[in-house]
C-alpha cells in the first residue's frame, strides 16, 4: 500500500480543475488537508519552502509526495470560518478586530517573505478566522519572489503560444485587492501589501473594493462613524498605486496598524527606530496568539483599556478576531438563585447535551444612563481588584498537534470594582518541570459578583505534561470602581451529532433574553463550547460565534468540534462581542 493510499478520507472539500483538496486522517493522526494539484501547475519551490516555516499563521506542512498525474501536499487542518463568510454576516468589523486580523495577515506574510515568497491572492476567502488568530491559506497564486520577474515578462507570450509551464504565468489574485502591477508588471512582497490594506479597509467597510464597488469603498473610508481616521490612512497608503509609495515591508505595515490605534498617527511607522519597532513587537506578541476581542468602535475615541486589549500579552481572536476569548459572565448569590441558576448548565450524561443560559459583556461608558460612570481606581482599589479575582476551576487537553484546548472560569468576588481585560498567564511544563511554553491571553470585562468563563487554545505544538494558570496583576487602566449589567443570552435546543471520525457537530438556537450595559455595539455572540467529566471536570474546550440575534430573538448555531477527549456533557457559552 503507498502513502496516498495510507490516508483515509473524510470528506472532499474542494474539486476542480486545479485538482482536489480533501480532509483526510492517517491512522490515529489528523485531520489534515490532502492538496492534489496537476504535475504539470504545481509550484514545488512554494511548497518546499512552507515546509521549512514553522510560522502558525501559515499551513504547516507535514508531507509531500509526487504521483503519476499529482503533486501531493498533506499539511494541518485549521477548523474556523473564513473572513469572507465572517465580514458578510457582520456587516463589518470594528476597529480592534480588524486590526488584529490584519495583523495576524502580516505576521503570516513576514514570514513568508523571509522565505522569499509572495502570497499575491491575499483576499477574505483565503483568510481563516480560527481559535489562535487569522491563518493564511491558498497559495495557489503563490510565487518564489526570484522568478516573479521572469514570470511578468514575457508570460502573456507564453500564454498565447501555450508554451511554458502553467506555474510560470503571470500571477493574477483576487480582483479588488490584488495589486495593479500584478496585471501588466512585476509583482513582489509590496503587492502582497496593497493586498493586506485593500483588505484591512474591507473589514472596516464590510465592501469589497472591486469595480462594481470601489466609489462605495472609499466613500466608506472617509466616513469617520465608520472608520477611524488613522488606520484609514493606513489603508490609503498600504494600497496606494505605486509600489514605492506604498509601506515597504509588511513588518512597517503591521507597526503602522500598531501606532495607528495608539492614536499616533498612521504615516510616522517609517520613521521610528529599530528599537521602537522592537518595543512595538514585544508588546504585540502575546496578542499575535489570541482569537476574537470585544470589538471596539472607532467613533468613541481611545482608552488604555481598549489599546490593552491589543497590544497586552494574550492567547487567539478575532477576532482575535480573532480570535480568543470566548466570555461567559454569570450572576452569583440570590440573584442567580432566583434566576433558576441562571448561569449554570442542565447536563445530562452521554451525548444528550445541556444548555447554558449566561450574561456575558462589557461596561466601559454610562452610555445607556443605568450606572453611576465608573470612577478611577485607586492604587488601593487595584490592589482589592487583585485580591479579588480567582481562577475558580480550569480545565485542559492536549490535541493530536500537540496544541492545548482549555477552559477556565475567573471569578470576580468584590462588590464595587470592574476590571477590564484581566490578563491569565498559561504555562505548560515538560514532565521534569521545564517549561515548555508560557503564553498570556487577555479576557473581556468582568463585573463585580460576576463570573468569566472562557475557552480556548494555546501553546506552541509541543504536547506539556502539566498545565498551569495564573491572573496577572491589574494595571490602573484596567480597574474601575462601579457596577455593570451585562447581556444576557439563552442557547435553546442544544444536540450534537458525532460521525465516525470524531468530528462533534454541537448545534442549537441561542436567544438574547436581556439588553446589557454595554457601551460597544454587540454584533456578534461568541459560543464556548465546554466539555466536562462525570466528575463536572472541564477537560476541553472550543468555540463558535454567530451574528447577535434582536432581543427576544434566536440565532440558529452550529460549532465543528474536533480531536475531543472522553466527556460525559457539553456545554455552550455565549457571550456579546
Amino acid at each position: 500500500m503507498g502513502i496516498d493510499d495510507a490516508y483515509r478520507v473524510q470528506r472532499v472539500l474542494v474539486r476542480n480543475a486545479n485538482g482536489v483538496t480533501e480532509l483526510v486522517t492517517i491512522e490515529d493522526a489528523g485531520p489534515f488537508v490532502r492538496k492534489k494539484m496537476p504535475l504539470q501547475s504545481a509550484n514545488r519551490a512554494v511548497w518546499a519552502a512552507l515546509a521549512g516555516s514553522a510560522c502558525p499563521r501559515l499551513p504547516q506542512v507535514a508531507a509531500t509526495y509526487e504521483m503519476p498525474d499529482w503533486f501531493v501536499v498533506v499539511y494541518d487542518y485549521v477548523p474556523g470560518e473564513s473572513l469572507a463568510n465572517a465580514v458578510e454576516r457582520a456587516g463589518a468589523l470594528g476597529a480592534v478586530i480588524a486590526a488584529q486580523v490584519a495583523q495576524d495577515v502580516c505576521e503570516a506574510l513576514s514570514a513568508l517573505h523571509t522565505l522569499h515568497v509572495a502570497h499575491l491572492d491575499i483576499a477574505p476567502a483565503n483568510i481563516i478566522l480560527a481559535a489562535d488568530g487569522a491563518h493564511l491559506v491558498d497559495f495557489g497564486n503563490a510565487r518564489v519572489l526570484g522568478s516573479l520577474d521572469a514570470a511578468s515578462a514575457g508570460a502573456a507570450d507564453k500564454a498565447a503560444t501555450g508554451s511554458g509551464a502553467a506555474g510560470a504565468s503571470r500571477p493574477k489574485g483576487t480582483w479588488g485587492f490584488a495589486a495593479p502591477e500584478q496585471y501588466f508588471y512585476k509583482a513582489d512582497e509590496r503587492s502582497d501589501i496593497f493586498a493586506a490594506g485593500r483588505l484591512l479597509g474591507y473589514m472596516l467597510t464590510g465592501i469589497q473594493p472591486d469595480d462594481e464597488n470601489i466609489e462605495e469603498f472609499e466613500a466608506a473610508l472617509l466616513d469617520e462613524d465608520r472608520v477611524p481616521v488613522a488606520l484609514r490612512a493606513v489603508v490609503e497608503r498600504a494600497s496606494r498605486f505605486e509600489p514605492s509609495a506604498r509601506y515597504q515591508s509588511v513588518d512597517e505595515l503591521s507597526l503602522a496598524i500598531f501606532r495607528a490605534l495608539q492614536g499616533d498617527g498612521a504615516d510616522t511607522a517609517a520613521d521610528n527606530t529599530a528599537a521602537d519597532k522592537d518595543n512595538a513587537v514585544q508588546r504585540d506578541e502575546g496578542r499575535r496568539q489570541s482569537g476574537p476581542k470585544q470589538q471596539v468602535d472607532g467613533r468613541r475615541g481611545s482608552r488604555p483599556a481598549q489599546i490593552a486589549l491589543v497590544v497586552l500579552a494574550c492567547a487567539t481572536a478575532l477576532m482575535s478576531l480573532t480570535v480568543c476569548a470566548k466570555v461567559l459572565m454569570g450572576r452569583k448569590g440570590e440573584d442567580q438563585q432566583a434566576a433558576g441558576q441562571q448561569a449554570t448548565s442542565q447536563q445530562v450524561p452521554g451525548d444528550v447535551l445541556g444548555v447554558s443560559d449566561s450574561d456575558g459583556g462589557v461596561q466601559l461608558d454610562d452610555d445607556n444612563g443605568s450606572n453611576t460612570v465608573p470612577a478611577r481606581a485607586t492604587a488601593s482599589d487595584i490592589e482589592r481588584a487583585y485580591q479579588s479575582l480567582k481562577i475558580s476551576e480550569s480545565g485542559w487537553h492536549v490535541d493530536s498537534n500537540g496544541y492545548v484546548d482549555y477552559a477556565l472560569t475567573i471569578q470576580n468576588t468584590s462588590e464595587d470594582l470592574i476590571v477590564e481585560y484581566p490578563e491569565v498567564i498559561i504555562t505548560g511544563r515538560a514532565a521534569d518541570g521545564s517549561v515548555v511554553f508560557s503564553k498570556s491571553q487577555v479576557m473581556g470585562v468582568v463585573y463585580p459578583g460576576y463570573d468569566l468563563t472562557f475557552a480556548c487554545m494555546t501553546g506552541d505544538g509541543t504536547a506539556p505534561a502539566t498545565v498551569e494558570f495564573a491572573l496577572g496583576k491589574p494595571q490602573d487602566y484596567q480597574v474601575s470602581v462601579g457596577t455593570g449589567h451585562p447581556t444576557e443570552y439563552k442557547v435553546h435546543d442544544l444536540s450534537v451529532r458525532k460521525d465516525g471520525a470524531g468530528k462533534l457537530t454541537v448545534s442549537g438556537e441561542v436567544e438574547k433574553t436581556v439588553e446589557g450595559d454595554e457601551w460597544l455595539d454587540s454584533q456578534s455572540v461568541w459560543l464556548s463550547v465546554i466539555l466536562r467529566d462525570d466528575q463536572g471536570q472541564i477537560v476541553y474546550g472550543w468555540n463558535g460565534f454567530v451574528e447577535s440575534p434582536g432581543l427576544g430573538e434566536q440565532m440558529p448555531f452550529s460549532i465543528a468540534v474536533y480531536s475531543v477527549p472522553d466527556y460525559a456533557t457539553v456545554e455552550v457559552v455565549p457571550i456579546a462581542q
